[in-house]
């Protein structure tokens, strides 16, 4: 008798997993399967934001409150209309670490001639 499989076999742990694995098949006919390293799904979700609005550290965690730019016509004056859409909530030491590569990637962009360095604005007086 051969046994059939139909694919894709649904995930053990109550998650698609980003596809289902060749171990689940054979977990389904009784062999042995290697065991799951990463539990997590296998797909990224992309999200878009024209601009991170807020930034708040509270203890241990920092949110950034991301959203969209509009513009707006008000008394005959172009505005532009930030709009909180979605937060994003990071450890303090993903935060930095995050702040390191965008650093680097700044760099990067300003050594290319892709863009131009920003003086840094003067201390205001006390």
């Amino acid at each position: 008798m051969t046994d059939v499989l139909a694919w894709p076999m649904p995930c053990p742990v109550g998650h698609d997993g980003g596809g289902s694995r060749p171990d689940n098949a054979a977990r389904a006919i009784g062999g042995k399967a290697p065991r799951n390293r990463n539990p997590l799904p296998t797909t990224m979700q992309t999200n878009f934001a024209d601009a991170i609005i807020n930034i708040t550290v509270t203890g241990p965690l920092v949110r950034l409150d991301l959203g969209t730019v509009l513009s707006q016509t008000k008394d005959g004056k172009q505005e532009l209309l930030a709009t909180p859409t979605q937060q994003l909530v990071m450890p303090l030491d993903g935060f930095l670490r995050a702040f390191g590569m965008q650093k680097t990637v700044v760099d990067k962009l300003i050594a290319d001639g892709v863009i131009k360095p920003q003086p840094s604005p003067a201390p205001a007086a006390a």
